[in-house]
C-alpha cells in the first residue's frame, strides 16, 4: 500500500477559487502550505496590486488558507 502525501492544500476551498483564480492560476495557492503570517503577507500583497475583496471574503479567504493551507 503506498502512502499519499500531501505537500499543499489538501482541499480547494470555492473562496480561493473564487477569488484568487482572477489573478493566475490557484495551482499556485495549493502547491505548499504556509505559516498563517506568509498568508497574511501575500494577501496583502495581492490587495495592494488590485485584488478586491469585502472584509467577509478576505476573512473567508483566510480562515479557508488557515484551515487547509497552513503549516
Amino acid at each position: 500500500m503506498a502512502a499519499i502525501i500531501f505537500i499543499g492544500c489538501a482541499v480547494k476551498p470555492k473562496i480561493i477559487e473564487e477569488k484568487c483564480s482572477t489573478c493566475h492560476q490557484t495551482s499556485i495557492v495549493y502547491s505548499k502550505k504556509r505559516p498563517m503570517a506568509e498568508w497574511e503577507r501575500l494577501i496583502y500583497g495581492m490587495k495592494a496590486r488590485g485584488l478586491k475583496m469585502t472584509p467577509n471574503e478576505e476573512r473567508d479567504v483566510m480562515d479557508a488558507l488557515s484551515k487547509y493551507c497552513s503549516s
